[in-house]
This record gives C-alpha cells, sequence and structure tokens, in this order.
C-alpha cells in the first residue's frame, strides 16, 4: 500500500463521524419541530372552558387543604 492510500483512507473515516454527528442533530431537531408542532395544535385544538381543571375543582381542592 502506498502512503497515498494510506492518507485516503484516514480521511474518509473522519468523515463519517462528521456526517454522523450532523444527521443525528438534524434528526433531533426535525423530531423537535414536529412535536413543537403537535403541541401547538393540540393547544389550539382545545378550548378554554374544556381545561383539565376547571375554577371550582380548584376551589374545592384549596378548601380541602386548609381542612
Amino acid at each position: 500500500m502506498s502512503s497515498n492510500e494510506g492518507l485516503v483512507v484516514r480521511r474518509s473515516s473522519v468523515r463519517v463521524p462528521q456526517l454522523t454527528e450532523k444527521l443525528l442533530l438534524t434528526t433531533i431537531l426535525l423530531l423537535f419541530l414536529l412535536l413543537h408542532g403537535l403541541a401547538g395544535a393540540m393547544l389550539k385544538s382545545t378550548k378554554a372552558g374544556d381545561s383539565a381543571t376547571s375554577v371550582q375543582d380548584m376551589r374545592d381542592m384549596a378548601l380541602r387543604l386548609h381542612d
């Protein structure tokens, strides 16, 4: 094997981790944006009166805490 072939192998092995890191970061970014969009759509689709805990429920819980 000549010295040029050894350099080519070394250069190509250095590029693989860089591509893998970029691919990983791109995948994470895309998943974050997808989840962020889904969360926004879910929040927009719920109505103000459809909250998980109503005001009356909050008052009842507060009164129970003080008893």
